[in-house]
């Protein structure tokens, strides 16, 4: 009998569980995006599409991580109001700020994860302003490399009743 429960459970043990809708959509454009920005041939305006579909996302992210983090309201609520002139700004300006939290409301660490799923992207869009490069092309892959790591950690930041936010 032990051996045949054990072969049900089994399945169930390895099975993960599946992405917020959002966070799936963010994960699936940005991965595409890795791979187009690695092609030689990719266009600055095709790249810019597809960074501003995932600022897009990042910020239904942003909405997703408020409704769920009250704590982490004042932070973003700024973010939001500052958006429409960050274009304006230098992008160390905006990463010191909007990244790394400096000048922010207090609030958890883990409040970053509201942030950067729409930071990177428009910092990406500030940069493909200039000229498309090969180091400019690494530096973007880099970003979302890096945002496509933490999407385990924004999940369950996202998921009801987590017992203790996961950190940065």
């Amino acid at each position: 009998m032990f051996h045949w429960l054990l072969l049900l459970w089994a399945p169930l043990a390895h099975a993960t569980t599946p992405l917020f809708p959002v966070v799936q959509n963010f994960k699936d454009v940005a991965e595409f995006a890795i791979t187009e920005t690695n092609k030689s041939d990719a266009t600055a305006p095709w790249l810019t599409a597809l960074n501003q579909e995932l600022n897009r996302i990042g910020l239904q992210i942003l909405d997703q991580y408020q409704k769920r983090h009250a704590v982490c309201g004042n932070q973003l609520s700024l973010y939001l109001s500052e958006l429409p002139n960050l274009d304006q700004k230098p992008i160390s300006e905006i990463l010191s700020r909007f990244h790394d939290g400096v000048g922010l409301p207090e609030a958890p660490k883990h409040c970053i994860y509201g942030r950067v799923y729409s930071v990177h992207p428009l910092i990406n869009l500030l940069k493909l302003k200039t000229e498309l490069t090969t180091e400019l092309r690494k530096q973007m892959i880099e970003d979302l490399s890096e945002l496509v790591q933490y999407i385990p950690n924004l999940q369950k930041n996202l998921e009801p009743q987590t017992p203790k936010e996961t950190q940065p």
